[in-house]
């Protein structure tokens, strides 16, 4: 969001908004450089595509703030849901072949909730990771390749709220066997 904006909502004073703005802005400038490559898209051909190739087309008016905000977020968001889904059907596929002992109960956004027995969790953890972290090769608009993993992290335990002095069942990070 714009400082205004987000000074209002956070209330947070807007000077400190607009100084953290300027500071990140110098320290990662690829991301406006990012953020003005969709922005043009989106303004010149009317929509873009993901960088796992998902086109998205847009039709609010292209100069409007609330397409722009639009285009920015859904180029984040949507990636992160089709990774997630991705690996969703590769651990779902795994399950149903009997190489991987788990019932799936959730998957939101980024996120996939499995149960297993207790005494499976050394083989359950480390075969998930596995199916999740899928390599991808990523082709910039000049030609140039490289290679790409999202790293998978594991939470672990007895329910979905987080390890707390209240909640010791909790979630918490797989730091392995």
């Amino acid at each position: 969001g714009k400082a205004r904006e987000v000074s209002k909502r956070a209330h947070i004073p807007f000077e400190y908004v607009e100084h953290y703005y300027e500071v990140f802005d110098d320290a990662f400038p690829e991301i406006a450089m990012w953020h003005n490559w969709i922005i043009e898209q989106v303004q010149v051909r009317g929509e873009y595509s993901t960088i796992f190739g998902r086109p998205r087309r847009f039709f609010g008016r292209p100069s409007d703030d609330a397409t722009i905000r639009e285009a920015i977020a859904h180029d984040g968001q949507s990636p992160a849901a089709d990774y997630t889904n991705l690996a969703l059907l590769r651990i779902h596929k795994a399950a149903l072949a009997g190489e991987l002992p788990v019932d799936l109960f959730l998957q939101k956004h980024d996120e996939i909730g499995v149960r297993y027995k207790e005494e499976d969790e050394v083989l359950v953890t480390s075969k998930m990771i596995e199916l999740m972290e899928k390599e991808f090769i990523l082709t910039a608009p000049d030609g140039t390749q490289r290679k790409w993993t999202v790293p998978a992290e594991m939470l672990v335990r007895w329910n979905l709220g987080h390890c707390n002095e209240r909640n010791p069942d909790g979630l918490t990070g797989y730091t392995g066997p």
